[in-house]
């Protein structure tokens, strides 16, 4: 009796965790979108908003309101007609409308476009060019791929706790070395506010790369890194961090001295609440995608360093090893950083490898394979890990587009692209009153069979599901199905990437692929957290 006692109260714990996650409302199903960048938005006003850029097809947008009710459903024209190359480098709210930044290669002319989209009637109400780089032949492109040269590009970044923004224009092909990243930040009002480049004086390196950016009041932080060509020492290259002020056109640039012998390939930058400080966590490859990570904070009004370590912690390893045995190990990349409202903070890193198809600027395919998060108290010390054993394939890719170090973090301003069912194949990670969970979609029988030290590559998607792990006591999470149990020959699958999540509502919106044997929709599903 006792144990009967026992196990019910168990089971009933653990349900108790698990239905924090509430299903509040859901729309009729619709045809899927496959193709083009997609991302949900929950709009300030209370509506949610689909949108989908399409290549030639304009840009598709589904508004509900705050009752879960569908709005409208609408087909948008830009002027800039069809499309060539494009990506969607940023969509995002801006005082209740979205706003799309899509790069476009038109007659080998980089082309970044703007879209203001009314967030409550569904039409354009401003449309421009932000940025333009030079004409480059598809000649000097493809030597420049051959050479692993950085490409020219457009990045941009939004303020999660404001409605301002900027984009950089890279422009790695300038002959004058100061001029090779532009900063541009705009206003709520989608008005030019800061202006300059990040350079550094007497034009020191042969070549400045764009790291990251983040913004506070309006003010933003930039990251790039100095480097000279190959033969040289390292102690010539260095991290480089620069401050634009709102209205300025002149930006103030500082070697970050501690990284002199540090080759920081990529960086990401967020701001901490608690602290008032930067935390910025660089990766240094040592073996492919796995070397050293290093997390630091930076002061924004002296642009010093206020605190560096090294971030450092080999338990998964050992957790894969006991649970897979002598093929068991983990060498993570880090993909993101997600700091906490008390300063703690949490760093996502997946395995990642490629398959080269024998082009010298193709990847066949990448392995993203499994998931630790590794938490950190706010002054920085390790405290617990979360080992999720994962193996998922993504196809078919330019070397350049392939998943890499922080590629999660990168996409947070972004719209997904739609392409080979690669959107149903990476991860989510909420917090909600301090309980963190992570979703990703997933076979049922490696929920079942993960403690046998059994796992099966997810290469098709089309027999998995939607789970959701909550990350408390338990090393190793047991997953639950997202959507509850499925019907016979039924799966519910989640595209987890293109979701949002509205922390003041406690509020999460996906879309659910609901597959019938042959037979395939779509259907927005809200949840209370």
């Amino acid at each position: 009796m006792k144990t009967t006692f026992v196990s019910m109260l168990l089971v009933l714990l653990h349900l108790a965790v698990f239905s924090q996650f509430r299903e509040v409302g859901k729309s009729q199903p619709f045809v899927e979108p496959e193709e083009g960048y997609a991302r949900i938005l929950q709009l300030k006003n209370g509506n949610t908003a689909l949108v989908v850029v399409t290549k030639k097809d304009g840009i598709d947008m589904r508004l509900y309101d705050d009752q879960y009710q569908n709005k409208l459903n609408k087909k948008l024209s830009p002027r800039y007609g069809k499309l060539e190359k494009p990506t969607v480098e940023g969509m995002f709210e801006v005082n209740g409308d979205v706003v799309c930044l899509i790069q476009d290669h038109r007659d080998n002319v980089p082309t970044l476009f703007r879209l203001v989209i009314d967030g409550s009637k569904g039409v354009i109400r401003k449309e421009d060019v932000v940025g333009e780089l030079p004409k480059i032949s598809k000649l000097s492109w493809t030597k420049m791929e051959y050479n692993r040269q950085p490409l020219p590009d457009f990045y941009v970044k939004k303020d999660p706790d404001s409605d301002h923004y900027g984009i950089v224009l890279f422009n790695s092909t300038e002959p004058d070395r100061s001029k090779r990243v532009e900063v541009v930040t705009f206003t709520p009002g989608h008005e030019i506010s800061g202006r300059s480049y990040l350079a550094f004086p007497q034009q020191k390196y042969q070549f400045i790369t764009y790291l990251d950016m983040a913004f506070v009041n309006g003010d933003a932080l930039v990251f790039g890194y100095g480097f000279s060509e190959k033969g040289k020492s390292n102690k010539q290259n260095t991290m480089l961090v620069g401050s634009l002020k709102a209205g300025s056109r002149k930006m103030e640039v500082k070697e970050v001295k501690f990284t002199h012998n540090l080759e920081v390939k990529s960086a990401i930058t967020k701001f901490n609440k608690a602290s008032g400080n930067f935390l910025v966590l660089m990766f240094i490859p040592t073996s492919g995608n796995y070397g050293e990570i290093w997390m630091a904070d930076f002061d924004p009004r002296t642009l010093d360093v206020v605190k560096k370590e090294e971030a450092y912690f080999s338990g998964p390893a050992a957790a894969a090893k006991a649970l897979f045995g002598k093929k068991g190990d983990f060498r993570g990349t880090p993909v993101n950083l997600f700091v906490h409202a008390d300063g703690s903070y949490s760093i996502a890193l997946e395995e990642i490898s490629y398959m080269n198809s024998g082009n010298y600027n193709s990847v066949l395919y990448a392995t993203v394979g499994s998931l630790v998060i590794a938490d950190f108290d706010k002054e920085g010390r390790f405290t617990r890990f979360y080992y999720l054993p994962k193996e998922h394939v993504v196809s078919s890719y330019r070397h350049d587009e392939a998943p890499k170090a922080f590629y999660h973090h990168y996409m947070e301003n972004a719209a997904w692209p739609l392409y080979a069912g690669n959107q149903f194949k990476s991860f989510v990670y909420l917090r909600n009153a301090g309980n963190p969970f992570v979703l990703y979609n997933d076979f049922m029988e490696n929920r079942e069979g993960i403690t046998a030290g059994k796992i099966k590559t997810v290469r098709w998607v089309s027999e998995c599901d939607a789970y959701r792990f909550a990350l408390n006591d338990q090393q190793i999470p047991t997953g639950e199905l997202f959507f509850g149990l499925p019907a016979k020959n039924q799966h519910n699958l989640a595209l987890f990437p293109v979701s949002a999540y509205n922390p003041d509502k406690n509020r999460y919106v996906t879309l659910r692929l609901i597959t019938e044997e042959r037979n395939k929709s779509v259907q927005l599903v809200w949840m209370e957290i």
